[in-house]
């Protein structure tokens, strides 16, 4: 019997519609008031999506119809029920079909999998999309694909489909999407990866994962706040824009894409929200207004870095009359750890970074002989190291190379400073970064964070959880020296040679220091 109605279900798949927004229609969904269903009519963000996403590939030239798409939406849009209706259709095309979609909770995987389950069931039975199981972690569809429910990480051998849903509340979403995305490369012609989420803050792996896909155009900070007030909208469609980096896509959805919610304006639809849901203001613009609340551990606010952030600023060669400073946070070859290297111009007192180098691909040898490449072209006047963990190997043969090295050995004592400083002078503007150029720089500020107190009561910093530290740190070494230039050397824009007669040398020995002997670690 069994056999049959596999044997069945594999010869009606012809009248599986071949598009997406077709099938979605044959679905039924518990209507709004809870009596009772209704048709599912997909609004047009929802087919933009998941169905659209083909014809945003084609437009870009992709060499891959493989993507990940990471959207911040408000509670309640429906895109989840999108994504999990298209993993459906395309489980009902294709027996190859395997899905799996994860939940902050298991409470939450059992309830879309019921979700799912119901779908399957509306849709007419002439169509024989027969559940396999009755189990809640896994649905499969005799004769045709499968879609698990989880919520820890999906460890499979193939996957054509993964769903990261509300990625943002996720404990450990790192790992867990680090040991997804591998199983996808089985289908590179197909695979759809999503990370959807309403914001949480800035200190977790979802909000790095929106600002590296966004970072040619704005923070999510401030494409959230543009979208959210009809400012900035893609395809025509106020309420909806997506931007693409690579083989990814950044979504932002607000209340303006929802036709019940358009005549609504932004300040209008949050009070309606904070309401009809009886939320705190902050939870209302959290949950329904695509901002991004700054916690008591955030460091540097995207207000304050948008004060410092142009365009253009980076020099594909120095200018003649430059004066230049550079600054290199080191690693140990290849890893999670970065090395860094900024090149800062002086323009009227104000610091401006004009070359960055970043990798953690190479050996050390290999980021050395790329580091001298830039030194040579721009000459710094003096260039500050971080000697800590093998930095003193760095140091060492960029001074054989007769770079003008300066080492900086940081403490937890000394890196409170750095970072004071570097907050005070991009509060001032005093420092100038560039959008594209240095894209790494700004999301590593964006989730740079105060982790607690030292033993003696000072303040500890460094990355948030799945994030690195190395652009800022380079940045802060770099900046707190020259600062140090800036504020005692009175002769700082004579030549080199004048430079050396006048300028008194003991404060060679103070720079890069500032601190008691007794503030070092050993």
């Amino acid at each position: 019997m069994k056999n049959q109605q596999i044997l069945r279900a594999k010869n009606s798949q012809k009248l599986i519609p071949n598009s997406w927004l077709d099938f979605a229609k044959l679905i039924k969904l518990p209507a709004p008031d809870g009596e009772g269903e209704v048709e599912f009519n997909p609004y047009r963000f929802q087919y933009l999506i998941t169905e659209g996403v083909k014809k945003l590939i084609q437009d870009r030239n992709w060499d891959t119809n493989q993507y990940l798409l990471v959207a911040n939406k408000f509670r309640q849009c429906g895109a989840t029920t999108s994504i999990l209706s298209f993993f459906l259709w395309r489980a009902a095309k294709s027996s190859s079909h395997r899905a799996v979609a994860i939940f902050p909770s298991r409470e939450d995987a059992s309830n879309m999998s019921r979700r799912v389950r119901d779908m399957v069931d509306s849709i007419p039975p002439e169509y024989e999309l027969i559940r396999s199981s009755n189990s809640l972690n896994f649905m499969g569809l005799l004769g045709r694909g499968s879609i698990g429910f989880r919520s820890t990480s999906a460890r499979s051998q193939s996957l054509d489909g993964f769903l990261g849903d509300e990625l943002a509340f996720q404990k450990n979403a790192a790992d867990t999407f680090q040991g997804t995305i591998p199983a996808l490369s089985a289908f590179p012609q197909s695979a759809a990866a999503y990370a959807i989420t309403t914001p949480n803050g800035k200190n977790n792996f979802f909000y790095r994962l929106l600002a590296e896909t966004s970072q040619e155009v704005g923070t999510p900070e401030d494409i959230g706040w543009d979208v959210a007030h009809g400012k900035l909208y893609s395809e025509d469609y106020p309420g909806f824009y997506w931007t693409t980096k690579d083989q990814a896509i950044a979504v932002y959805i607000s209340h303006q894409a929802i036709p019940k919610y358009s005549h609504f304006s932004y300040d209008e639809f949050i009070s309606y929200a904070q309401e009809k849901f009886k939320l705190t203001e902050i939870q209302a613009l959290t949950e329904f207004g695509l901002t991004f609340q700054s916690s008591d551990s955030e460091v540097f606010t995207s207000e304050i870095i948008s004060r410092c952030v142009g365009n253009g600023l980076e020099e594909s060669q120095p200018s003649e009359d430059g004066v230049y400073f550079a600054s290199l946070d080191t690693n140990n070859g290849t890893g999670n750890d970065f090395a860094v290297l900024l090149v800062f111009k002086i323009i009227d007192g104000k610091k401006r970074i004009v070359k960055q180098w970043r990798s953690n691909t190479f050996s050390t040898n290999q980021s050395l002989f790329y580091c001298r490449q830039i030194l040579s072209e721009f000459n710094p006047r003096k260039l500050f190291i971080e000697t800590n963990a093998g930095g003193k190997s760095w140091a060492n043969a960029l001074s054989e190379s007769n770079f003008n090295v300066h080492e900086c050995y940081t403490t937890q004592a000394n890196k409170a400073s750095m970072v004071s400083q570097l907050l005070l002078d991009l509060e001032q503007a005093n420092l100038q970064i560039d959008s594209k150029a240095n894209a790494a720089v700004i999301t590593e500020l964006l989730t740079f964070q105060r982790l607690g107190s030292t033993a003696n009561g000072g303040q500890r910093y460094g990355a948030a959880d799945g994030s690195n530290d190395d652009c800022v740190m380079s940045l802060a070494i770099g900046n707190f020296n020259i600062e140090a230039e800036l504020r005692d050397n009175p002769y700082f824009y004579q030549t080199p040679e004048e430079e050396a007669e006048i300028y008194p040398k003991h404060l060679e020995a103070q720079l890069c220091s500032g601190y008691e002997e007794d503030d070092f670690e050993y």
